[in-house]
């Protein structure tokens, strides 16, 4: 494999924080570093040399523990799937100590080193049998090339709605056959199923539940329209870094109240910088949907010089953090952070509180920090403020 540290385009910044950059504007690492390039997928003879097509592969490719490193790199000229690594089911990062570095403009919002869903969908057709409580035939044997794997999580829907459900994962996956792991199909042939539709969803695009592990530089977007497609990134493990990762899920916002860009669930130790999180492209109207939820019994997870951003023409219900979080964890902070909202119409706050929780949390910590477009800070005890917090709910900064 050829040497592909001469382009990594990362800025002084974001050399900064990386741990022992070199020369190369690459971190060191103990083990060796696997390549990404969507291009593959699409233009083989200008992909990088021995490079992986997908993020899935080169994870499945590190050894946990070992330090590795991925470099996901980018190509093309907007946001063709030469930017992209696809993901049609949920990433669990369970591995240990891997560093991920994107490969692209260093940018802190919409990285063209990006992570984005991938819907899998048959279309409404009528040869989709349920012969047992867990299987889908086809008789025009479709599975395959429509591309469902192993792993994705499945909507089907019916026009008798006799088997409508959600959450389907698929455990086998031939042609003509998809075996789903705790299914409860109701027996149908082709004939009384009608028409069917089965299409995947990620629920969350990469949850990380390992610790240990760096992300640098990259998108992460889930921008599926299913009701249940929440979240971009959930993390679960501990002690992991994310520097320059833009974190946001898109159509979806207003689908439910835990929806979310960021969640972290009883989740300790993690840092964040320069990290962005949320979309200021698609409208969350009127539900109280979240930019970063806290759940469990987070500990001592801080965030430095991060942001979160949203579009909400009402929903002054809209929270850019939430904790629902238990008793036993520690404080979260926040330090010179910007929370914001944005309405194309203009005018005076367009949320009423930017932080908000079930009021049985551990406290939350807000140093230096500004929220935009809010019309409070919080009218929660649970948060803690110290230094200057500024608001601009009527469009004039002051301090």
């Amino acid at each position: 494999m050829r040497n592909y540290n001469s382009l990594v385009g990362l800025s002084p910044e974001l050399r900064a924080v990386l741990a022992d950059t070199g020369n190369s504007g690459l971190p060191s690492i103990r083990g060796p570093w696997f390549v990404v390039d969507p291009y593959k997928t699409t233009e083989s003879s200008v992909s990088a040399d021995g490079a992986f097509s997908t993020l899935l592969d080169a994870y499945t490719a590190c050894v946990s523990g070992r330090g590795d490193g991925i470099l996901l790199l980018s190509g093309g000229t907007g946001t063709a799937s030469q930017t992209t690594s696809y993901l049609s089911s949920c990433l669990t990062w369970s591995k240990h100590g891997i560093t991920v570095v994107g490969v692209g403009a260093p940018v802190s919002t919409f990285q063209r080193a990006r992570i984005a869903n991938k819907v899998i969908t048959t279309g409404s057709i009528s040869t989709i049998a349920f012969p047992t409580a867990t299987i889908i035939s086809d008789s025009a044997s479709g599975f395959i090339t429509a591309g469902f794997k192993v792993g994705d999580i499945i909507r089907v829907n019916t026009t008798e709605n006799t088997n409508d459900s959600t959450g389907n994962i698929i455990t086998a996956v031939t042609a003509g056959t998809i075996t789903c792991g705790a299914s409860t199909f109701t027996v149908q042939t082709a004939g009384t199923a009608g028409a069917t539709t089965i299409s995947s969803y990620c629920s969350d695009l990469i949850v990380v539940s390992g610790s240990n592990n760096s992300f640098v530089n990259i998108h992460l977007d889930n921008g599926d329209t299913d009701a249940l497609a929440l979240g971009a990134l959930k993390v679960t493990g501990a002690r992991n870094y994310f520097g320059s990762v833009h974190a946001a899920v898109g159509v979806a916002d207003a689908n439910s109240t835990i929806t979310h860009s960021l969640w972290l669930a009883a989740a300790e130790e993690n840092t964040f910088e320069y990290c962005v999180f949320g979309k200021d492209t698609v409208d969350r109207g009127g539900v109280a949907t979240y930019d970063i939820l806290l759940s469990g019994a987070v500990a001592r997870n801080k965030f430095y010089d991060c942001e979160t951003i949203r579009q909400s023409s009402t929903g002054t219900g809209c929270l850019a953090v939430y904790a629902n979080a238990t008793t036993g964890g520690r404080p979260t902070l926040f330090k010179n952070c910007i929370f914001s909202v944005w309405n194309t119409a203009g005018g005076n706050a367009n949320c009423s509180y930017m932080f908000g929780s079930t009021g049985s949390c551990d406290f939350v910590w807000f140093v230096d920090c500004t929220y935009p477009g809010y019309a409070a800070l919080s009218n929660d005890s649970v948060a803690w403020i110290s230094g200057e917090v500024n608001s601009q709910a009527s469009g004039l900064m002051y301090t």
